[in-house]
């Protein structure tokens, strides 16, 4: 009776906690008011789910005249006018923007592809002549310069064909801030600069404390550039949901305080101003991670998300709160079951902290995960997180152990080489953290594994930490845990002698990643490369740039890679070893991260579960020299 009334107050005092740990996250916090009551502009595609703008341009997607006329609908009551990228596919929406009362900003979508390029002009010249009362202006490109597609002299002479054609219509090109600066002769052939300003996305991301300011100073900066234009915001705006950079955290609170501020801060200027964007799109996932999805203000199902609210909370509290005791409940009673656990103040901690730190995971890889793949690693990810807290004192403990820490290792690879447009899944990983600091394990049977995965850990994690510098709370909090697994791991494993094939290994790394480092940034991704490589008479090395850019498509050093790790570990042979350790190097340096991170944690786990060769015993094999 006396264990029943203990196990009982500790479930109570669990889902008080959660529930005081959720309500504070998912509390209202105040975003001022809107100030206006209708905006002035918002990128306007017309995607759902699985659909993206290339289908259009193969003529293997056709957008409902429907849909275009529900959605103007909507972002009539809000804005005067929208902007469209392409007209591909669109011919119909003037008539529909005429009937709902919105200007339209036509947008002609400029390429690599000369043929694509003159087709999208020509029917924008056209669109745009026959609705004049509607089409407030023209853009001939976006970001074109930046994805260094064309040369600014190519962009000019479509710019000029535009204006010639349309003499009475204003004429701009749309780009990034800085590509305005560094290429000067596009500003005389327009009528207004529209610059993109996008504090998320800077080079140094700008947090939401200094992003209006930050607005304000580039908007300034330009003008003082190009004083005999106007300028125009071509693109503001701020993501509800995604991984940090630095300072700058998308949610929905941080979303809505920055588009109001920038609005405010529009109309007290007397700017121009184009939010981006209308409707989150997910086929930007694709390029951009989960980041990409989450810029609009409405939802990709349509409905408006709270940012024209005066209170905005980042989290549905209550359902999480419910799943989150489900989860509890569902752990005391597995602990029970299969481990014959009592509840004690520290498998209170680690179940409890487990049941918040997991949900708040599943929450992420929700709104994160974009192909078959990444919800699997999800899956297995917090499949590992509860296996792990729900052995504590279990004998499986340290192989779920084990197997978590050769996934979290994984995930710090692919951090380190792809970090762009990665989450950190620094909630999934408390866990291994707790359990490993609560059950020191000091089996020397894994003393090669811990000494291994170890030193791993704290190397990878310490360039992440340099990479994301310490105002990234997220990769903070990633890199924390880590290194809290990797002492552990370290502590009775530190008197292992380091094997001379390691130090093998490590050189043959060092040399892939050095090399792979040359070919990337010397000859892969270098701009000035693009009009040479494009001439009548192209050199040798275009012929190797384009051959090794298919190699990097068909993820052909990834999959070289894995194959040879894997064959190491089957076979127990060093040649198969040292191949899978240099195509791991080269492919998590060109573009080919998930399997060749996959690969190299392959081959550390050939190192760790080798056998121990010893010089005591005379008929074992001596030593590799």
């Amino acid at each position: 009776m006396k264990d029943l009334l203990k196990q009982l107050l500790f479930f109570i005092l669990g889902c008080l906690l959660l529930w005081g740990v959720w309500r504070y996250m998912g509390r209202d916090q105040p975003v001022g008011e809107l100030g206006t009551s209708k905006w002035q502009c918002a990128s306007y595609t017309p995607f759902i789910e699985d659909e993206a703008p290339w289908q259009m341009a193969y003529n293997q997607l056709k957008i409902p005249r429907e849909r275009v006329e529900a959605d103007l609908k909507v972002l009539a009551e809000h804005f005067d006018c929208v902007r469209l990228y392409s007209v591909t596919g669109l011919s119909f929406i003037p008539e529909i923007a005429r009937a709902t009362g919105l200007k339209l900003m036509l947008g002609a979508w400029v390429n690599g592809s000369p043929k694509d390029t003159w087709k999208e002009i020509r029917q924008m010249v056209l669109m745009a002549k026959d609705n004049q009362d509607v089409v407030k202006a023209v853009i001939v490109g976006n970001e074109t310069l930046l994805r260094k597609e064309v040369s600014d002299e190519e962009l000019v002479d479509y710019i000029r064909y535009v204006k010639k054609s349309l003499p009475k219509m204003p004429v701009t090109y749309a780009d990034v801030w800085e590509f305005w600066l560094k290429y000067p002769k596009v500003a005389p052939v327009v009528d207004f600069v529209t610059i993109h300003i996008l504090p998320y996305w800077e080079d140094e991301p700008v947090g939401i404390d200094n992003a209006i300011p930050h607005v304000e100073k580039i908007y300034n900066q330009l003008q003082a550039a190009f004083p005999d234009k106007k300028i125009m915001i071509g693109e503001t705006g701020w993501p509800s949901f995604g991984r940090m950079r630095e300072e700058a955290f998308p949610s929905l609170v941080n979303q809505a305080k920055f588009v109001r501020g920038v609005v405010a801060l529009a109309h007290e200027k007397g700017w121009d101003y184009n939010l981006i964007e209308a409707f989150d799109q997910k086929w930007k996932r694709n390029s951009e991670g989960a980041v990409g999805g989450n810029w609009g203000l409405f939802f990709q199902d349509r409905k408006p998300k709270p940012i024209f609210n005066s209170f905005v909370s980042n989290y549905p509290y209550q359902i999480l709160l419910l799943c989150s005791v489900g989860l509890f409940l569902l752990m005391l009673a597995g602990a029970r079951f299969f481990s014959s656990v009592l509840l004690n103040w520290k498998t209170f901690i680690i179940l409890s902290v487990t049941s918040f730190v997991l949900v708040y995971q599943a929450y992420e890889f929700f709104y994160a995960s974009r192909y078959v793949s990444e919800w699997v690693f999800g899956a297995i990810f917090l499949l590992l997180g509860f296996l792990v807290a729900l052995n504590i004192e279990n004998k499986n403990f340290l192989s779920f152990r084990m197997l978590f820490i050769a996934l979290v290792l994984h995930v710090s690879l692919t951090m380190l080489f792809d970090a762009r447009y990665r989450m950190f899944p620094w909630a999934g990983l408390v866990p291994l953290a707790l359990a490993t600091v609560f059950i020191p394990q000091n089996n020397s049977e894994h003393k090669k594994f811990n000494t291994l995965f170890g030193i791993l850990l704290v190397f990878v994690n310490f360039f992440i930490l340099i990479n994301e510098t310490i105002f990234n709370w997220q990769s903070n909090l990633w890199v924390i845990f880590s290194i809290v697994v990797a002492i552990c791991l370290l502590y009775p494993g530190l008197s292992l002698p380091l094997r001379r094939r390691w130090v093998k290994a490590l050189c043959i790394f060092v040399i892939a990643v050095t090399a792979a480092s040359l070919v990337r940034y010397r000859l892969m991704e270098p701009a000035a490369l693009n009009d040479i490589c494009r001439a009548d008479t192209i050199p040798w090395w275009c012929t190797l740039r384009q051959n090794t850019g298919l190699l990097i498509h068909f993820r052909f050093f990834e999959r070289i890679a894995l194959s040879f790790a894997v064959l190491s570990l089957v076979f127990k042979r060093p040649l198969y070893f040292y191949i899978g350790v240099l195509f791991s190097g080269m492919g998590m340096v060109l573009y080919n991260f998930d399997f060749a991170a996959l690969a190299f944690v392959v081959c550390a786990l050939y190192l760790a579960l080798s056998p121990q060769v010893s010089c005591k015993n005379s008929s074992l094999p001596e030593p590799e020299r």
